[in-house]
């Protein structure tokens, strides 16, 4: 009887130290010794499985993660590897293993980080693994899959300058679109213009000239009085619109700029209503346009907040 009393108190004893010393251990776990084999792999014919390997140590043990082990990227791929699994040693100095799987869809040729998440490993006070460097893998791909997204260009509009005074005018807007596996056609609305949130979009692009490997797209835009004054405006394009079969976007490009002329005295001074204590502020000829257009409006207060070019009054 005293025998078993006294394996039940050391065990007592054991778990008892045990938790103290949990709980006055503030290091956090070492991380070292992260490689991964082989460090070079040819996916050029097919899957290839990597091998990444991790030490970790910590006076207080381990707690062996549970979610997806390190990975490998190549522009938004992410491939994960199989949950870190202890192979040797124990919790308080163990060496973890987890398989990562890559193939020809995964990149192109190249040097890439096998990274990992060093908060997955934790020891029982909740302290993270320290940061280490990632190992490199080496890949060779010689496959016929296309990573490299369409390349965007020319994008031009035309008329580059409208006068929508007396109504609607529509905009032609161009664009070249190359890539080596051939680009799929928008679906979806083609460019935009805006001005203080009113979005006016253009018709879907439209294949006109070449093909989906090397091609020029139209798409129409058209607005009228009612869009906004008179000035500088930047046409904008959706560039991941522009995708090739693998998915890859569309690489950025400069908007062109449309010169808006608008002299229908429908659009009124943004800011303010015209009374002595929030007065019209006046930044521009549009904003004069708009003021001699109505006679009740000659009885209001302004203010002038900029100085303002009324060259084009010389046409009128």
């Amino acid at each position: 009887m005293h025998k078993c009393y006294s394996f039940f108190l050391i065990g007592v004893l054991t778990l008892l130290h045990s938790y103290i010393f949990a709980q006055s251990d503030f290091e956090s776990p070492v991380l070292s010794s992260f490689t991964v084999s082989p460090s070079t792999v040819d996916i050029s014919s097919g899957a290839v499985s990597i091998t990444a390997s991790i030490r970790a140590t910590d006076a207080s043990g381990v707690i062996t993660p549970t979610s997806s082990g390190p990975y490998v990227y190549y522009q938004g791929n992410y491939v994960y590897g199989s949950t870190w699994t202890l192979i040797d040693g124990d919790r308080f100095d163990g060496t973890y293993e987890s398989t990562i799987v890559i193939d020809e869809t995964f990149g192109p040729s190249g040097n890439y980080s096998v990274d990992e998440y060093r908060q997955r490993f934790k020891d029982p006070s909740g302290f993270e693994g320290n940061n280490l460097n990632n190992p490199q893998l080496n890949v060779v791909n010689n496959s016929s899959m296309d990573f490299e997204a369409p390349v965007l260009s020319s994008f031009t509009v035309s008329p580059s300058t409208v006068d929508i005074s007396s109504g609607a005018v529509s905009i032609t807007a161009s664009i070249r679109a190359t890539d080596t596996s051939g680009v799929i056609t928008p679906t979806s609305s083609g460019p935009y213009i805006y001005y203080q949130g009113n979005y006016v979009y253009g018709s879907t692009w439209t294949l006109i000239d070449g093909d989906r490997f090397d091609g020029t797209y139209e798409s129409t835009i058209v607005i009228d009085e009612t869009f906004g004054p008179s000035g500088n405006y930047s046409v904008d394009e959706y560039r991941q619109r522009f995708k090739d079969p693998s998915g890859f976007e569309g690489n950025n490009l400069n908007n062109p700029q449309l010169n808006v002329v608008n002299l229908s005295g429908t659009i009124s001074p943004s800011n303010g209503d015209g009374t002595e204590s929030n007065p019209y502020e006046i930044d521009s000829f549009t904003d004069l346009w708009w003021i001699s257009q109505d006679e009740s409006r000659w009885d209001k207060h302004y203010i002038q907040t900029a100085d303002i070019d009324a060259s084009i009054s010389l046409n009128l």
